[in-house]
């Protein structure tokens, strides 16, 4: 069986699967982590301009610790593991592409249960030079207040250097102009649009 939570209480089901005999946290040929997922983000549509949209949608991992809480070391290394897959990648629905950008497993921890009633609020991201040992994973925290909070979790702002998001439409077109042949032979001034 895996060990008993530390906080809260548990869903039936995450219940069920701790208890569960044949799913034992560590035995001769077998080792199982179960670590609730608090939230997944997902922002589907962002800023439409006179270009239109540019189909980008971002995804974020979010683990909520109250009371001053840290991830504990299995944890982490399982949210860190996540954090891996982060990315930029291109998925086709219902015929058209989408850009998606993963941006990881991003950890906050509050002083009391919710940002309004807490004094101090932290950002945590796994640091990216990390010599990679499960207990020991460094975590950067920044110190923050509910309006970054709020950019974070919009995607405004980029979780791990707090710049600017990364999809603002930096040149909306760009006017390439060329000689061309038409198929009769003649050549003629050609005026190409290239959006980003």
């Amino acid at each position: 069986m895996v060990r008993d939570r530390v906080f809260g209480e548990d869903k039936p089901f995450l219940r069920w699967m701790r208890k569960c005999p044949d799913l034992p946290e560590s035995g001769c040929d077998f080792g199982w982590v179960q670590t609730d997922c608090d939230t997944v983000m997902h922002r589907y549509k962002f800023h439409v301009d006179s270009e239109g949209s540019r189909e980008v949608q971002a995804l974020m991992l979010l683990e909520i610790k109250t009371r001053n809480g840290e991830p504990s070391p299995s944890q982490k290394d399982t949210l860190f593991k996540v954090h891996q897959f982060r990315g930029w990648r291109v998925i086709n629905e219902s015929g058209t592409r989408s850009k998606i950008w993963h941006a990881g497993v991003s950890i906050v921890s509050l002083s009391g249960t919710t940002p309004e009633d807490s004094e101090r609020i932290s950002w945590g991201r796994f640091a990216d030079d990390a010599e990679i040992r499960w207990d020991r994973i460094p975590i950067n925290w920044r110190e923050i207040d509910i309006y970054t909070l709020v950019r974070l979790l919009r995607f405004d702002i980029d979780p791990d250097d707090f710049s600017p998001n990364r999809f603002r439409r930096h040149h909306k077109t760009q006017c390439i102009h060329g000689i061309a042949r038409a198929e009769m032979g003649f050549l003629y001034e050609e005026r190409k649009v290239l959006r980003s």
